[in-house]
C-alpha cells in the first residue's frame, strides 16, 4: 500500500475509493495499517497539486489537536475533488462561450476587440492584433 500513487488528477476519486477496501483486506489478513499510517499513505499518494490541501488538513488537525481518521480524510479529499471538477467544468463552459462569441476565423480581428490589443495574440488563431 505504501507504493500506491495517483499521478493523474482526473483519477483521484477512484484512487481514494480503492484505498479503504485495500486496508480492509489487509486488516482481514491481520496486517492492516494503523489509522495514522493509513492517513499518511492516503495523503502521500496524491498528486502534487494536492499539496496545499494536504498542508491545510495537516495543520488544522495539529492546531485542533485531533487525530485524523482515514474515512474522514478520504471524504474531505473526495469533496475537494468534486469541487475542483465542477470548477473545471465551469471554466471549460466559459471558454466555450468565449469561443462561440469570438471573432476568430473569416471575421478574425474585425470586431470591436481590435485597437488596444495590438500586441495581443489571438488565443484561437495565434495572430497578433486581436484576441
Amino acid at each position: 500500500m505504501y507504493k500506491q500513487k495517483c499521478y493523474d488528477e482526473s483519477q483521484v476519486q477512484s484512487h481514494l475509493k480503492s484505498l479503504l477496501p485495500m486496508q480492509e483486506q489487509l486488516a482481514g489478513m491481520g496486517v492492516g495499517l494503523t489509522d495514522l499510517d493509513l492517513v499518511m499513505v492516503i495523503l502521500g499518494s496524491l498528486p502534487k497539486s494536492y499539496c496545499p490541501l494536504i498542508n491545510a488538513i495537516s495543520m488544522s488537525s495539529a492546531h485542533a489537536k485531533v487525530t485524523l481518521k482515514p474515512g474522514k480524510v478520504v471524504e474531505s479529499l473526495i469533496n475537494e475533488f468534486e469541487c475542483l471538477s465542477i470548477e473545471d467544468q465551469q471554466l471549460k463552459s466559459a471558454e466555450n462561450a468565449l469561443a462561440a462569441a469570438g471573432t476568430c476565423g473569416k471575421s478574425c480581428g474585425k470586431s470591436g476587440f481590435k485597437g488596444k490589443h495590438t500586441n495581443a495574440e489571438c488565443w484561437k488563431c495565434g495572430k497578433k492584433g486581436h484576441i
